[in-house]
This record gives C-alpha cells, structure tokens and sequence, in this order.
C-alpha cells in the first residue's frame, strides 16, 4: 500500500489581448488553461529487498514504462 502524503495543483489560464481601434481597453481571448499536478506519497516496505523492488516500480512508472 501507499500512503498520499501530498497532493497540490494549479491552473494557468493564458489571455491573448488585442488593442483595437476605438476602445479604451483590449480584447481578451482565451487560448487555454494548463494544469500542472504534484503527488507525494510513502511507500512503505517490511524487508530492504521490497525496498529495493517498490523503488523501481516507481522509478519504472515515474519514466512511464510500466507496463501495468
């Protein structure tokens, strides 16, 4: 099992603005919103064998090469 430690996130909207002729403020136009998560969690293990082998299955997954 894994024990979430910590979990945050955030939003990044990006505005494209125009100035335009005969107005006193630009156009905005949205062009998107990037989301960017962060994880933490513990992995606990019994043996330093099973330490060895939780750590390269999440080496593996934090790569993207797992297969799972």
């Amino acid at each position: 099992p894994a024990f979430l430690t910590d979990f945050s996130q955030t939003f990044d909207a990006t505005w494209n603005t125009e100035d335009v002729f005969g107005r006193m403020d630009p156009i905005a136009t949205y062009q998107g919103t990037k989301r960017t998560v962060s994880l933490g969690f513990d992995v606990p293990s019994a043996t330093l064998d099973g330490a060895k082998f939780n750590l390269e299955k999440i080496q593996n997954w934090n790569k993207g090469d797992e297969e799972e």
